[in-house]
């Protein structure tokens, strides 16, 4: 053991002693050993160096793309901002619980701000009444997976509602559960009263047509009640028993013969007889008959501008107009008050006024009928003007006065405005074309009654539909001395007047009748017989031409419902040569 530990302590020394060289012997080695890899090594460092700049290459450009694709994400941002900023629309977005979470700057128009509208409920906006129709909407949008257009009132931050067009798209998760919304809301208020007054309007002329309707029928019930029942009562002189209850049926049939004028006026089917008229002077005849009537706790106050009240229209309707105006102001002044009525002028320009009242441009005399009474609210004044809607207890009003008056101001070319409140009073102005340069006619001037009628054997065509009528009417003629011939329509009216060898010495008609009306019939036999009178008798047209040419040339016209003596004394007038 000690030998072999010597003999390796040798082997030990020895081998030590060899491994022992001079200095820099190993580092010459290594380079001896390596000089045959350096190419090698330097391709790969070249290789390292270019893979380097490379990588730094790409960053750069994944730099510069990302630089750049974040300009045009801003560009992008800012205009999709400005697009939606510079809409009229209102932009929102709400969560899946019907939060706010964005709103466009244009809510700034309705009073708030957009962060106070963030995390409040969008319902909270909506109208109460819409409320159902909103969430049955989002329902079935839910359902389906797109919003249809609808239509809500939207609170402002003043406590007043515009309506509001909503249209927009829901968001789902994969699970079809709403997650969000995100939409416009579009201010629709102008269109939506525009639609509200053709509506309106609309609804007004077909209330109109109804009742010129009726008021023909009813005109031509009246007429026969009313003749028949003259015509009793001058055989009824030596009963008087008969002749008091014949004045009853009488009376009651001038009161139904004026509803019905009234609802011919609101339909503006009556045929007025225009005159130059001073509305100041109107309006002061009529404030001395209402001053007896209206009573002492109730003082009347006149505001006239003299030099602009001339207009042309119908007396008896101005008349109307007037005492109307002035029966509703002291009906709506149960505790007294004050009623002033005024008369101004004033220049309408050129599309001043766009809704279904448009005025002519030119000069218009202004009559405003103002009282301090309760006034109406804005539902009550929607309905006001039309026939048969009244505020009065029952009994004390056919809800017929302020559909004449609107009536009789669309017929001659007006307009009517009323303005109120609850509490407040109301003001009611009406607009009619001033008759500049016009001479003046007294209407009182006029003669209506020129004597009793004619007799003789004069030839009358009396051309009417309503047999009823006709038969009356030929009795009535008849009994005073005319020679009649009937005829059931124009057509058959114009037959009658063809080869007789002397022409008829009067024609009564009526306006409107099947197969020819009274205008075509006429003009026919003035070509053949030009010195043929012509009376046209009617409580009803529907042809606007014919009204404006019977207005316009004053032909001969008797109102429906007619009485005996009025039929008369009109015949003998035009027999006489008036």
């Amino acid at each position: 053991m000690k030998r072999r530990e010597k003999s390796g302590k040798k082997a030990a020394g020895k081998g030590g002693k060899r491994s022992q060289a001079a200095p820099g012997a190993g580092k010459k080695a290594r380079k001896r050993a390596g000089s045959g890899k350096g190419p090698e090594r330097k391709a790969k460092v070249r290789a390292d160096s270019a893979e380097v700049r490379d990588l730094k290459k790409r960053a750069a450009e994944e730099a510069a793309a990302r630089e750049a694709a974040e300009k045009a994400l801003t560009g992008v941002r800012n205009e999709y901002r400005l697009l939606v900023e510079s809409t009229m629309d209102i932009t929102y977005a709400v969560d899946g619980r019907g939060k706010v979470v964005y709103v466009s700057p244009q809510v700034e128009r309705y009073g708030y701000g957009q962060e106070s509208m963030v995390g409040r409920d969008m319902l909270e906006f909506v109208h109460e009444d819409d409320h159902r129709r909103f969430m049955n909407n989002l329902a079935k949008a839910v359902e389906a997976g797109k919003m249809v257009p609808n239509e809500y009132r939207m609170r402002t931050a003043g406590g007043e509602y515009r309506w509001c067009e909503n249209a927009g798209t829901v968001i789902l998760d994969v699970e079809g559960r709403l997650t969000g919304i995100r939409g416009s809301l579009r201010d629709i208020t102008v269109r939506k009263g525009l639609e509200e007054q053709l509506i309106h309007s609309q609804r007004m002329e077909a209330v109109g047509r109804l009742a010129g309707g009726i008021a023909h029928d009813f005109n031509n019930l009246v007429t026969t009640i009313l003749g028949h029942v003259e015509l009793l009562e001058a055989k009824a002189e030596d009963k008087p028993e008969c002749k008091a209850h014949l004045g009853q049926i009488r009376k009651a049939g001038l009161l139904a013969a004026e509803v019905t004028r009234k609802l011919l006026i609101f339909s503006r089917k009556e045929i007025a007889r225009p005159a130059v008229l001073d509305l100041c002077e109107q309006v002061r005849d009529t404030a001395d008959i209402m001053e007896r009537v209206i009573g002492e706790d109730i003082s009347l106050r006149l505001e006239m501008e003299p030099g602009v009240s001339r207009v042309t229209c119908d007396q008896r309707q101005l008349r109307q107009v007037l005492m109307n105006l002035m029966v509703n102001a002291k009906d709506a002044m149960p505790e007294g008050g004050e009623v002033i009525m005024g008369v101004s002028g004033r220049m309408v320009g050129e599309g001043e006024f766009k809704d279904e009242q448009r005025l002519k441009p030119g000069r218009y005399a202004v009559l405003e009928v103002r009282d301090t009474g309760t006034g109406m609210d804005a539902e009550t004044k929607r309905h006001i003007f039309e026939p048969f809607f009244t505020t009065k207890d029952v009994g004390k009003g056919t809800g017929l006065g302020l559909s004449t008056i609107y009536g009789i101001v669309m017929q001659n070319r007006g307009r009517i405005e009323v303005e109120s409140e609850p509490g407040r009073g109301t003001t009611f102005r009406i607009y009619l074309p001033a008759a500049e340069g016009a001479e003046e006619e007294k209407a009182e001037d006029r003669a209506e009654e020129r004597g009793a009628a004619a007799g003789g054997m004069k030839t009358i065509l009396l051309v009417e539909d309503e047999a009823m009528v006709r038969e009356l009417t030929r009795d009535i003629l008849s009994e005073a001395g005319y020679e009649v011939t009937t005829a059931r329509n124009g057509l058959e009216g114009l037959e009658l007047t063809k080869g007789r060898k002397e022409p008829f010495d009067l024609v009564v008609t009526d306006v409107m009748m099947p197969q020819m009306n009274a205008m075509e019939m006429s003009e026919r036999i003035l070509e053949a017989s030009p010195g043929t009178k012509i009376l046209y008798m009617s409580g009803y047209s529907d042809d606007v031409s014919f009204r404006r040419e019977i207005t316009e040339r004053g032909s001969p016209f008797l109102p429906k419902p007619f009485e005996p003596t009025a039929l008369l004394k009109t015949v003998a007038e035009l027999l006489m040569g008036g």
